[in-house]
């Protein structure tokens, strides 16, 4: 694709690579959507609303009512069984008459979740012998002091066992408070798209512009240039205010949030715990907001070299994967357990209701500090694996640099997208006569945090898949490969500047005194090789 100025005056060709366009157009939808993948689970402001049973204005005259809803929607118990659906989500298992009450209630469906009145009544079904109150038990979820969701459970005696019941519904929402949500995350999706705009593809406009005029210095004159374009991700993913709005996001939906985190309590319905696993998802925003804080936290305390930066797609991917089955395991272990349906009774007076909010704090702080302990951990692992060998360190400068701008040093996501952008359906059959890499240049940023961590502007996530590329042939079927990464990463305060208009993009420099100084490009390029 042929860009930038069509000024006869131009000594050098400029285009970009198409399919790096590409990956890059999608890794952009994707953060534009992201606002919007809330939609999978829940509703649009115009969905057809279901029919939902209410108790927001008297409680107590419309639990017995509650109950009676529930209970039609149930069926016999028959080994064990989950339905999940729009209305309402039951969760029903056969357990022995002859548990004790403790262990009856630590094996009753959704015991975290029980109000005080809830325990007391799952532990009295349990005594052998004993008469089952058919009314059963029926609480309501408080977020804020606000309902959010009701709960409800119930017991079925049968000869040798007891079907236990648990049921879960969401209060009914306004179509008020459904286009508030909608039209806040399509703000954020507005702002997002800016944010990409503003601080990432806009410097692509200056780079074109740039290499027609003026070339690198590193490339023959008249050379033709194609650009590898990046990887916005990094930069949203390290912008505070989005984090923070992902995060009000969440707060936003308690009731699907809870619902999500019953889903995947429970193994009898694997679809149910597969999308709730996906909903659950969303608390990466939690890891990459704890991810902010911690940096600010680290560069405030000169702790720059107690972590690793992480790779953002990692972060992603083991959110994903670990969400549904990590609340799996968080109630299967009774201490934890325990201490979430404390939370949730201890500030709650009532004792047909259980608040939220604190317990939904300690989750969201439990998936927020994963990151930040393996980026703590991988650090401390390789300062233990650099003390346990004995390898002569390599002096020449220019290796250095050489080494930082491989495409293997990149982030997961970033070195499949540069192979596919890269490749050649010829060059895979024949292994000939097409164009190979053989020198990389560039990567200064990199040897510069390499000396000290405190030039980096922003910690905790790598920034190398925002790093874009620039490939010109030095000769018949050899290419050069110079890594361009914006200046925007550098905290400038620490560094001297300086500008030399006659090529297109910067570099950081290494004096003899072990001082670094900025050499911009034409322009002030945000660009640095």
């Amino acid at each position: 694709m042929r860009v930038g100025p069509s000024d006869a005056s131009l000594r050098h060709r400029v285009i970009f690579n198409r399919r790096s366009l590409c990956a890059s157009m999608l890794m952009t939808l994707n953060l534009v959507l992201m606002p919007l993948k809330a939609y999978i689970t829940e509703p649009f402001p115009w969905t057809p609303a279901r029919e939902l049973a209410d108790c927001g204005s008297n409680f107590t005259a419309c639990a017995p009512t509650l109950l009676a809803f529930y209970q039609a929607a149930a069926t016999p118990v028959s080994g064990a069984y989950y339905v999940a659906s729009d209305v309402v989500d039951i969760y029903a298992l056969e357990l022995p008459t002859t548990l004790s009450p403790d262990a009856f209630e630590q094996k009753a469906p959704f015991h975290m979740l029980y109000s005080d009145a809830q325990r007391d009544y799952s532990r009295s079904i349990s005594v052998a012998n004993s008469t089952v109150n058919s009314n059963g038990s029926v609480a309501r979820v408080m977020f804020a002091s606000v309902p959010a969701l009701y709960n409800a459970a119930w017991a079925v005696r049968g000869l040798n066992t007891t079907g236990a019941y648990f049921a879960l519904q969401r209060a009914p929402s306004t179509t008020l408070w459904l286009c508030i949500k909608l039209a806040y995350r399509v703000a954020l999706s507005g702002y997002i798209l800016r944010c990409i705009w503003r601080e990432y593809f806009v410097h692509y406009k200056h780079l074109a512009s740039s290499l027609g005029a003026s070339g690198l210095d590193v490339a023959p004159h008249g050379s033709r240039f194609e650009i590898l374009v990046g990887d916005p991700t990094s930069i949203i993913l390290l912008n505070h205010f989005v984090s923070l709005a992902f995060v009000i996001d969440v707060y936003m939906s308690p009731d699907y949030f809870v619902r999500s985190l019953q889903r995947v309590e429970q193994l009898e319905n694997i679809p149910a715990f597969a999308l709730a696993s996906l909903y659950l998802s969303r608390t990466v925003w939690f890891a990459y907001g704890a991810l902010s804080c911690f940096s600010c936290v680290v560069r405030k305390k000169h702790w720059q070299d107690a972590y690793e930066d992480v790779d953002p797609s990692l972060v992603a991917l083991a959110v994903a994967l670990t969400a549904g089955p990590l609340t799996y395991l968080q109630v299967q272990i009774p201490l934890v357990s325990a201490v979430y349906n404390l939370l949730f009774t201890v500030f709650e007076s009532s004792a047909v209701a259980i608040e939220l909010a604190w317990s939904f704090l300690l989750y969201t702080t439990i998936m927020g500090s994963l990151p930040i302990a393996f980026a703590v951990g991988t650090r401390w692992q390789r300062v233990c694996a650099r003390r346990l060998r004995h390898v002569t360190s390599r002096v020449h400068s220019l290796a250095d640099v050489c080494d930082h701008a491989a495409f293997a040093t990149n982030d997961l996501k970033h070195r499949w997208t540069l192979r596919w952008s890269l490749f050649s359906w010829q060059a895979w059959c024949r292994r000939r006569d097409t164009p190979t890499v053989i020198e990389h240049v560039g990567g200064s940023v990199y040897k510069l945090f390499e000396r000290s961590r405190k030039y980096k502007r922003e910690l905790g996530i790598s920034q190398r898949g925002a790093d874009c590329y620039v490939l010109f042939e030095t000769s018949e079927n050899e290419l050069t490969s110079v890594r361009l990464s914006l200046l925007a990463t550098v905290d400038m305060s620490h560094l001297p500047v300086m500008t030399v208009a006659k090529y297109a993009v910067g570099r950081i420099e290494f004096r003899s005194d072990g001082t670094a100084v900025v050499v911009q490009g034409r322009n002030a390029s945000p660009w640095v090789m």
